[in-house]
């Protein structure tokens, strides 16, 4: 199993990432969150863990995609990211994206 995590809209990292893990001819990923955030490609990168069926938990920058939800100990810098990326996700990915859990299961491992 490879854990991911912060991939904060970063597609070119984000694609290196999973080719290395494909090489390593690993099946089962788990994304630990904050898919979004900072990066150009929020759309994008939240795209590439749908399709290829990656579990993401809740991260801070998704948490902060729901209403009233912002966390408050986020630097200015983090909530100006946020309502640029809010505006660059679709509503089926927005909405996505809000309903991660905050904790998974899997491979005996809690997330």
């Amino acid at each position: 199993m490879a854990v991911i995590s912060d991939i904060h809209a970063n597609l070119e990292a984000l694609s290196r990432v999973l080719d290395d893990i494909d090489a390593l001819g690993i099946m089962e990923i788990v994304s630990l969150g904050d898919v979004i955030g900072y990066g150009p490609d929020p759309q994008a990168c939240a795209d590439i863990l749908r399709q290829r069926g990656i579990p993401s938990t809740l991260g801070n920058h998704e948490q902060g995609l729901r209403p009233g939800q912002c966390p408050t100990d986020m630097n200015p810098v983090a909530r100006d990211a946020l309502s640029r990326t809010a505006c660059m996700l679709d509503e089926d990915t927005a909405a996505s994206l809000r309903a991660l859990p905050r904790s998974l299961e899997r491979g005996g491992c809690h997330f």
